[in-house]
């Protein structure tokens, strides 16, 4: 069943990018992986040395975290069901996931908002 989606990165109270995906994206699916993607990852400004990228679960900045998921998210998925969108076009998306910055050094958070066709994300 169709289960569109947007996921938007936010930083500093701006969207930063939007990832549409068309199939599976029900929080009982889609949901549960953000939550497992994000859980204990930690964004940082700066490379750390490599012992520690190696060993962390860390992305520099919010940029590099949201291209971590979209990597992720095509190697599950096929053509057709994963794109970047432009920022505030739902494409008739039946949820709305919000990442949201929590500061360098802390867990982003990740909300999850049921929409109605037509809304604005």
């Amino acid at each position: 069943m169709n289960e569109a989606v947007i996921t938007v990165f936010n930083e500093e109270g701006r969207p930063l990018i939007a990832i549409f995906k068309y199939y599976g994206g029900h929080p009982e699916g889609l949901g549960v992986f953000l939550r497992r993607f994000l859980k204990d990852r930690t964004v940082i400004r700066g490379n750390p040395n490599p012992e520690l990228r190696d060993r962390l679960k860390i992305a520099n900045g919010m940029g590099d975290l949201a291209a971590q998921l979209i990597c992720e998210l095509k190697k599950k998925s096929f053509v057709g069901d994963v794109y970047i969108s432009p920022i505030g076009i739902n494409m008739g998306v039946k949820y709305i996931y919000n990442i949201r910055f929590g500061g360098y050094g802390h867990p982003v958070t990740l909300e999850v908002r049921k929409t109605h066709y037509g809304e604005e994300s």
